[in-house]
């Protein structure tokens, strides 16, 4: 029987109620404390790998904390418009409950975007804290997390991104603009038609 069908809802109702579980179990045995002192074992490498597999068989009663970095390679991000600056860098509990394996923690990456308004680049980070999830297992209760966690920091990107003060420098270099093409020679006389249309506007008004 599939898990969808056992389960008034389905998958999703199911993944909710096991997250309340996780919750409730993190709440009585480690009182949130997971991202420091999670209780369970640490697995960290030394430099970015290229996954992040946990074997659920292996995970202990009182789950495991993940620790360490994927290397940016995995976002592969076809246009120019977001640059990885670094990987997804990750501080999570597994936990087994069940057919699924729960993590709690936080994740998060560096970017170079480019302004829609100035067209430069500018740093930004992408944290996500807390973040909670539920993978289900595979055949051999191996569950690979890398997939996911590259899918949830590209979605927390900004789809127009735009530097701090962008609209402002735009504005300024729109009126420098503006006056250098008035200052130079042979400009077009249209500038002061614009300026006594406006000025006889603002005098109608007063």
């Amino acid at each position: 029987m599939r898990i969808e069908g056992a389960f008034p809802g389905g998958k999703e109702k199911l993944r909710e109620e096991r997250r309340e579980e996780f919750w409730a179990f993190l709440q009585e045995r480690m009182g949130y404390r997971c991202k420091s002192e999670c209780g369970g074992q640490v697995m960290s490498g030394t430099g970015p790998s290229s996954v992040l597999i946990v074997n659920a068989g292996e995970l202990p009663r009182e789950g495991r904390r993940l620790h360490g970095e994927i290397d940016r390679e995995v976002f592969d991000l076809p246009d120019r418009l977001a640059l990885p600056a670094s990987g997804i860098r990750y501080d999570l509990l597994a936990l087994r409950i069940g057919e699924e394996v729960l993590v709690r923690g936080s994740i998060e990456a560096d970017f170079d975007l480019q302004c829609v308004v100035t067209l430069d680049y500018f740093p930004h980070r992408v944290r996500l804290d807390p973040y909670v999830e539920a993978f289900e297992l595979g055949p051999d209760e191996r569950v690979d997390l890398t997939g996911r966690l590259r899918e949830d920091i590209l979605l927390a990107l900004p789809a127009y991104p735009r530097r701090e003060g962008a609209e402002s420098l735009l504005e300024t270099e729109r009126r420098q603009q503006g006056g250098e093409n008035r200052d130079a020679p042979g400009a077009s006389p249209v500038w002061d038609v614009l300026d006594a249309l406006d000025s006889g506007e603002q005098s109608e008004t007063r």
